[in-house]
């Protein structure tokens, strides 16, 4: 562009010839046209800094040299946009075309947007060497103009922005390690980096927001980092009118984006809906964004990981450059893709597009080039939606999803940049296929930009050129500095163009753009006052001594000089860095030498307006020679304000100065700065506390006024003063605590009925109107809601009478009620923050505009939610298949199909892990199998179709069993026993294989771990029965050794010694007492024993029918068979889960069922007792999936009351027995995570276990491809049945073998299937009717009496053999179920 030339004419500027070329080939190098239904011409844009008080910018003097380019042309238009459906369909939704006449553009020059960056006015200008017109193209070959603005009256001084930071990092506190080393490696390549932790306004982007826009004000930074998933620290949410509003599809008519934090200037509307022509509010971002979609440590460590190996060992190809486009697309300009290369400059290119592959670029292809060519950057073009993209959509279509990235992507040390093209590839609230292979440890992307929305080819192109021209033309650095131009290349277009535009990653990354180099540096170790480096030129040289930087560049001959100075030794960081270059880091000493101020101490805690204090500054002469200064102290909101003198120190002398000063009234802190001969040394700052007083009850009586106060202060207030002033009345009260209130004892003489009010107090002085009224009456119109932080209160919202709300709490409901808070003025909620997880009490009274205090109303209940344990949440890759482990109190082993993890009881994960074994586990028990005192994990698992039984601790994984097919494992901790089997004081291992085929049958193996010998193979199954057929054991005949419990595949119970022979009285025939003489029908088979009384409690279930079964192991009796179906409406069941509790607290066990079936109203939680009744149930739809995983029973509250713990899924249900009905839990349910994570399936149970050593079970919950949650549930009584097999060895054993107990004291009456007989254990006499039906519904037999005590009732011996209904009914028991007799 030739020379701007100004005139300038009154308040009009005139910029002259501007001048523009183009030609056949340099248009090809431009990005072409991306609006919505606008033709496809190439574009070219321009941004112009213009005047701070510029009015309007117009186009003028419009001067076009142009040449016909091609006739007879048909316009192509950005009218369709292409995506696929959830089942991989190509969608197809058609854009109408705007109207265009006989000629586009109407202007050749556009004046697109106005608007500031980083405080300067930017004026962007679209030129269009292209038009259209009456059929032809037109090639303008020059095009010049003058460019009008008008400047107003008004002039703007802005200062300039600081520069003392460059980087901000926003995350949570649960993030802190991982993000600490993020922030130190991006000090190390030479970013200053502030780490900021928002747990208290994550969900709330506008302060998020304030806080960013706080720093670029206060520091200046360019850059800033989200640390979390949207799902944590909340993007913006917009509402667009846009094609896909449709609210079937992914976001419907939601734009989820992170630009607000980026674009700094003017005020956004979270929620806003926008409509087409509403006018922009920031068209270009002040600082470069990105964001870490992390969910749990784990996943940030690896990105940490990732981002070290590419500072520090990138081993890509810097030259490289693949582009992906999946189906050719040409307009007169040339490819998509084509478009992007013609300006990348990179020297390597893969084009993986058409021609080159024929239609058959498959994903297989795709990735051997990606994994050979290791470009640094990979983009794609075309179709696509938040799970896949294609690699040709050719036929067939070849799709490429996260599962082909995982399995084929081994970019090792090389990630690459991509930019995903296509619909909702960079959704921010949804599954997103760039945010997926941003995650991948190791490999993948180490940065991704996709879209939230809908997408066209054009915005793709546009994107990926402005990329490439950011770095080549316009001097950009890192990925920020990019993404700041691209947001310039869609500045005045629509909202949606580029706001859907998500980045995700570390944005200071800097590209190998002049391939990979490295740095020297010769400085000295140690320095005092200044730091010379001589190192390459133009580089950034950096110090930093754990709080402050220092910063410089080198010069053209590399030297730089760094002035530091400090009032004592400092060890500090050296960081030198470049792009292009492999940053350099060391460490350095600093000394001082000569007078320097060592500390500052002030002589309070807490610092209060108009209170005086003592402040002290101490000295030291650290050279060896006498010494003469001068300083200076200047404080800002205390008196006196300045300070200064001279001073003489003998050699090594130390000098304390020490003044009194007051803090001003209204001063929110204290500031100072100590300057030593006119430089300043060091500036310091205390936070001054806010003093409150607040008037939060009157009471009227006879001859005084009760005044209540409250100190809302983290200090006490002494010295408060009381006046009624047209009364002359005053009385000081010598102080109120912090945090508390005068309770009514503040007292002054009722002297009128309205008087004022005035309250002074350090230097404050608060006035109130007081006025006689009767108290509002009580409301009990509030509710309690438990929250993680603690209980959150409402109020009546159409309650106009209160100005505030006095909350009261107590931790028994007849207690004494304490004052526990107050609303703010008008509020209607309060927040009550408790650490707690146990009950509280509370009760409310309203308080009228005259602060007069109402009635108190009833109380009401609630808990909050429980605390995260220290054990913070953990994840791998679609963990949840396997239960998680604990070994020894201490290490919580976890496995995913690829990866195995131990972690410490914090969650962090032990030094060496994760393993990339690529084993697929899927049961696991613990027990300490060599009997050294240390546990020891052993594992169920598949790899390559192979099965293992592994035995895991930290420091090995050994194979105990070995098996080519892959039908040798257990599922679901179904079939996995670790007990005492053989005839030795150590366990051995049951392992019930889960499938069959013609040469390999389910049975159960009895292992030696320590010499990995099969000690026996039993085979009960003859073909395959169900996976979810379990195994249980016990030591039923007290020999010491543990027996089995199976069901075999024609219905017959064993219990089995591990040479596989049969105790007494087994097995036994259950098909009997099932509907149907069919044991192929059987589909599921759950036993758990009653240790106390040697019972077995089973459940089978026969084609949708579920009995349980009692039976007496001592004689062999079916004691009771409980037809549940009868429960549930005669509804089919399939499947169901069993545990054991004593539930009501009578001493004996009860029967928990979590019943389910997906097309019938049988999801139901069944509580029975032993004899058959009911004890309880729950009914509700949220009773999903938890058939998986069985209920364990645990005394939360430590009161003698056993409760039952249920995972479900994305929540934890605990429920409480209370005469005969189950109950939430007060503080439950607790919420495990939110839509935005996958459906978390519970396959396992909620285990308790104490991992750091307080007494007091943390709670554990694991579901599938969600992290691992722990909880802090306080002192926690007995735990009666914990996890799935109510022990970590799986035997599901209840209660504790005795031998002397009595069964005399068990009441029952059941039916005595051998016997064929009605059986009673009774202290009390029952009246009874008995009837008994045969098959077609005919009564045979009926008796009615009295029973008592412990007996048979028996029935007419003559009845023939065969099938009968027994109908029982009691006072106390009924029951109606088939019996055969059998002779």
């Amino acid at each position: 562009m030739p020379k701007i030339y100004f005139i300038i004419l009154g308040m009009i500027f005139i910029l002259l010839n501007l001048n523009f070329n183009y030609n056949e080939e340099t248009i090809k190098k431009l990005p072409v046209t991306f609006e919505d239904g606008y033709p496809i011409l190439p574009y070219d844009f321009k941004v112009i800094e213009i005047p701070n008080n510029v009015k309007s910018v117009k186009i003028k003097n419009l001067r076009i040299q142009r040449k016909l380019y091609k006739s007879n042309v048909i316009l192509q238009y950005n009218d369709k946009i292409y995506y696929f459906d959830n089942n991989q369909n190509l969608k197809i939704i058609n854009i109408p075309r705007i109207e265009i006449g006989n000629k586009f553009p109407k202007e050749i020059i556009e004046v697109k947007s106005i608007g500031y960056y980083r405080d300067k006015k930017l004026a962007t200008i679209f030129i269009y060497p292209i038009t259209y017109e009456n059929g032809n193209l037109y090639l303008n070959e020059s095009i010049s103009f003058d460019l009008e603005y008008e400047q107003s009256q008004t002039t703007y001084n802005l200062k300039p922005l600081p520069d003392s930071l460059d980087y901000l990092i926003l995350t949570i506190s649960l993030f802190k390690e991982p993000f600490d080393s993020i922030a130190k490696l991006s000090i190390i390549r030479g970013f200053r980096t502030l780490v900021v932790y928002i747990d208290s306004i994550k969900d709330n982007p506008q302060k998020i927001r304030d806080l960013i826009i706080w720093a670029y004000r206060t520091f200046g930074i360019k850059y800033v980092l989200i640390g979390a998933d949207a799902s944590i620290i909340k993007t913006w949410r917009f509402q667009v009118s846009y094609y896909d509003a449709d609210p079937n599809l992914p976001t419907g008519p939601d734009i989820h984006t992170d630009y607000p934090y980026s674009a700094l200037d003017g005020d956004y509307i979270n929620g806003k809906k926008w409509k087409i022509g509403d006018s922009l509010i920031d068209p270009y971002a002040d600082i470069g964004i990105g964001r870490l979609p992390i969910t749990n440590v784990y996943e940030a460590y690896n990105y940490y990981y990732k981002l070290r190996d590419w500072t520090f060992n990138f081993n890509g190809n810097p030259n490289a450059f693949a582009c992906l486009e999946s189906e050719i697309m040409y307009s007169y300009f040339g490819g998509y893709c084509e478009n992007i290369v013609s300006v990348s400059n990179m020297p390597r290119i893969i084009r993986l597009y058409e021609p080159n592959f024929n239609g058959n670029l498959t994903p297989q292809i795709l990735f051997d080039s990606l994994n050979i060519n290791k470009p640094q950057f990979f983009f794609y073009i075309g179709h696509a939606n938040g799970f896949i993209i294609a690699s040709s959509y050719a036929s067939p279509t070849y799709y490429v999803g996260f599962n082909e990235f995982y399995n084929m992507n081994f970019n090792y040390s090389a990630p690459y940049i991509a930019m995903f093209g296509g619909c909702w590839t960079g959704d921010l609230e949804h599954t997103a296929l760039i945010k997926q292979i941003l995650l991948m440890p190791d490999r993948g992307a180490i940065f991704g930009i996709g879209a939230s929305k809908l997408d066209n080819t054009g915005s793709e192109t546009s994107r990926g050129m402005a990329f490439f021209l950011a770095f080549n033309n316009y001097n950009a650095k890192t990925i920020g500095d990019a993404y700041i131009y691209m947001v310039m290349n869609f500045s005045g277009s629509l909202f949606n163009t580029y706001s859907k535009l998500n980045m995700f990653g570390d944005p200071t990354i800097e590209p190998y753009l002049n391939g990979k180099n490295y740095i020297n540096a010769n400085f000295d170790n140690s320095f005092s006052d200044s730091l010379v480096v001589n190192t390459i030129p133009n580089a950034r040289v950096l110090l930093y001594d754990g709080e402050n930087y220092t910063l410089t560049i080198s010069d053209n001959s590399g030297k730089a000089i760094l002035r530091y100075s400090s009032g004592s030794n400092k060890t500090l960081l050296l960081s030198i860095s470049k792009p292009s270059h492999i940053p350099y880091y060391s460490y350095v000493n600093y000394y001082p030498s000569n007078v320097v101020l060592d500390s500052i101490i002030l002589n309070a805690d807490h610092l209060i307006p108009s209170n005086s204090y003592q402040i002290n500054f101490y000295l030291k002469n650290l050279s060896s020679n006498n010494q003469s200064i001068n300083f200076k102290i200047k404080l800002n909101n205390a008196n006196p304000d300045s300070i200064f003198g001279n001073l003489n120190f003998n050699p090594n002398e130390e000098k304390t100065l020490s003044y009194n000063i007051t803090i001003k009234p209204n001063a929110k802190n204290l500031i100072g700065k100590f300057y030593i001969n006119d430089k300043l040394i060091r500036s310091f700052s205390y936070s001054v506390e806010k003093i409150t007083l607040r008037l939060v009850g009157v009471k009227w009586e006879s001859d005084s006024i009760d005044l209540d106060i409250f100190n809302n202060s983290k200090v006490n207030i002494y010295n408060v003063e009381l006046k009624l002033p047209d009364f002359g009345i005053s009385k000081i009260i010598d102080s109120i605590i912090s945090k508390s209130t005068t309770n009514y004892t503040t007292k002054l003489p009722r002297v009128s009925n309205n008087p004022k009010l005035i309250v002074s107090y350090a230097g404050k002085q608060d006035t109130y109107q007081l006025n006689f009224q009767l108290p509002l009456p009580s409301s009990d119109n509030f509710y309690l809601l438990p929250q993680r932080e603690g209980i959150l209160i409402k109020f009546d919202t159409t309650d106009n009478n209160a100005r505030f709300y006095k909350i009261y709490r107590s931790e028994n409901p007849n207690g004494n009620y304490k004052f526990a808070g107050i609303t703010n003025d008008f509020a209607k909620s309060y927040i009550d923050y408790i650490d707690s997880f146990k009950v509280y009490y509370y009760k409310i009274s309203r308080i009228d505009f005259y602060y007069n205090e109402g009635e108190i109303s009833n109380y009401k209940y609630q808990s909050k939610n429980p605390d995260y344990s220290i054990y913070k949440p953990t994840y791998l890759p679609n963990q949840g298949e396997s239960p998680p482990l604990i070994l020894n109190d201490s290490f919580i082993l976890i496995f995913s199909p690829i990866y195995m993890s131990f972690y410490n009881n914090k969650g962090i994960t032990i030094n060496g892990y994760p393993k990339d074994l690529k084993f697929h586990a899927y049961s696991g028990a613990v027990a300490d199998i060599d009997g050294d005192g240390i546990e020891e994990a052993i594992i169920s698992a598949r790899k390559d179709n192979n099965s293992f039984l592994l035995l895991v601790n930290i420091n090995e994984i050994d194979t105990l069993f070995y098996s080519n097919f892959f039908g040798d494992i257990s599922i679901y901790n179904k079939g996995l026993i670790i007990a005492n089997f053989a005839n030795d004081s150590l366990p051995e291992i049951a392992l019930k294989t889960y499938y069959s085929d013609s040469n390999n049958k389910q049975r159960i193996i009895i292992l030696d771990p320590r010499t990995k010998a099969i000690i026996n193979q039993i085979k009960l199954f003859s073909g395959n029965v169900s996976t979810n057929w379990d195994i249980s054991a016990s030591d039923f005949d007290n020999d010491g050794l543990y027996e089995i419990v199976s069901l075999d595949s024609l219905g017959k119970l064993h219990i089995l010694k591990a040479n596989g022979q049969e105790i007494d009285n087994f097995p036994i025939d259950l098909m009997p007492y099932l509907p149907y003489n069919n044991p192929n029908a059987i589909s599921y088979f759950s036993s758990a024993i009653y240790v106390t009384y040697n019972k077995v409690i089973c459940g089978i279930i026969q084609s949708g029918n579920l009995r349980i079964f009692i039976i007496n192991v001592n004689n062999g009796i079916i004691e009771n068979v409980i037809n549940v179906n009868s429960y549930v409406n005669n509804n089919p069941i399939e499947p169901f889960s069993l545990s054991l509790g004593d539930i009501d607290n009578d001493g004996f066990a009860e029967i928990i069922l979590i019943t389910y079936h997906g097309y019938y109203p049988s999801k139901r939680i069944l509580i029975f007792k032993l004899n058959g009744n009911l004890l309880s149930q729950y009914i509700g739809p949220d009773v999903d999936w938890v058939w998986l995983s069985p209920a364990t029973i645990v005394d939360i509250l430590n009161d003698n009351k056993m409760d039952l713990v249920l995972s479900l899924p994305r929540r934890v249900f605990i429920l409480t027995y209370d005469n005969g009905n189950l109950n939430h839990f007060i503080g439950t349910p607790i919420i495990l995570a939110d839509d935005t994570l996958p459906e978390g399936y519970p396959f396992y149970s909620p285990i308790f276990k104490d991992i750091n050593n307080d007494n007091k079970p943390e709670m554990f919950i694991l579901q599938w491809s969600n992290p691992l949650y722990s909880f802090n549930l306080g002192d926690i009584g007995k735990i009666e049945w914990n996890g799935n097999r109510a022990n970590f060895k799986n035997t599901a054993e209840y209660g504790e073998k005795i031998s002397n107990k009595n069964e005399t004291n068990l009441n029952f009456v059941k039916f005595n299937y051998k016997k064929f007989a009605i059986e009673f254990n009774l202290e009390s006499s029952e009246s009874y009717n008995l009837k008994i039906y045969d098959v077609l519904g005919r009564v045979v037999y009926k008796n009615s009496g009295f029973i008592k005590g412990k007996g048979l009732l028996t029935i007419n011996s003559k009845l023939a053999r065969g099938i009968y209904i027994i109908d029982f009914k009691s006072k106390n028991y009924n029951f109606k179920i088939k019996a055969l007799k059998l002779n």
